[in-house]
């Protein structure tokens, strides 16, 4: 990656990871960090009955599930580090699905979805046409947000599973590594080689959803991290190019 590819991103990564994991010295706790503890699981990886969260969804019985299979797998002495690296590996996934969509839509190969449009009111074209053709699922606390994500990551996985499916039907992860050892070449199940993390099932809360979009949608953010030679609306190109490894012209 060059530096014109590093100045434009590297603004854009440090955000959101600060917000979904955390900053990096730990003095800020992430959104995925406490939102595993609101479902039970505290930060040295102990559980509470899932019982005692108030009407969980099946969104959140989900995650819960995902995370105690993982961590029933390694001893207790390490699931605080399970735990993290779970943490981990969910920010990440949520990284690649709302960069993955930011840079097709830059690139024309979707409808508008995550950026700011003023045409729409400073809404994306997406949000703008779900509250107008179905306003049922724009009237919660995110205003709709989750059901553009929703439906653009299910418009995009037949064609890339692994990084778009919501709910693939996997058998039960693999142990997470010990501390020292690598992950098996062979084994189709080890965290190196599956297509899909079961660790997505943990998502962001509204909260840190809308400031993501934020983030990703506004020209303010991606202009904030232009140089000299990087022309106006060229970010979305430059990150298409970054995770096409400059095939895609």
């Amino acid at each position: 990656m060059d530096k014109r590819h590093k100045d434009i991103l590297r603004p854009l990564v440090t955000g959101l990871r600060r917000t979904l994991v955390g900053a990096a010295d730990g003095s800020v706790r992430g959104d995925l960090d406490r939102e595993l503890e609101r479902l039970g699981i505290a930060p040295d990886g102990t559980t509470v009955p899932f019982d005692t969260v108030p009407n969980p969804t099946p969104v959140e019985r989900r995650a819960r599930r995902v995370a105690e299979a993982e961590l029933a797998l390694v001893p207790a002495a390490e699931r605080k580090a399970a735990r993290a690296a779970l943490v981990e590996r969910a920010a990440y996934g949520w990284f690649d699905r709302l960069l993955a969509l930011r840079v097709l839509e830059a690139r024309g190969l979707i409808d508008s979805t995550l950026r700011a449009d003023p045409a729409y009111g400073g809404l994306s074209e997406a949000l703008s046409l779900l509250r107008q053709d179905e306003p049922a699922r724009a009237s919660g606390p995110d205003g709709g947000w989750w059901a553009v994500v929703e439906d653009a990551c299910a418009a995009q996985a037949g064609s890339l599973p692994g990084l778009f499916a919501l709910d693939a039907r996997l058998s039960p992860p693999a142990p997470l590594p010990r501390p020292g050892e690598g992950s098996s070449g062979n084994n189709s199940q080890t965290l190196s080689a599956t297509l899909f993390d079961l660790a997505v099932a943990l998502r962001p809360s509204t909260t840190a959803l809308l400031e993501c979009v934020r983030k990703l949608g506004d020209p303010a953010t991606v202009k904030g991290a232009r140089t000299k030679h990087t022309p106006p609306g060229s970010a979305g190109v430059s990150i298409l190019l970054i995770f096409c490894g400059g095939a895609v012209g």
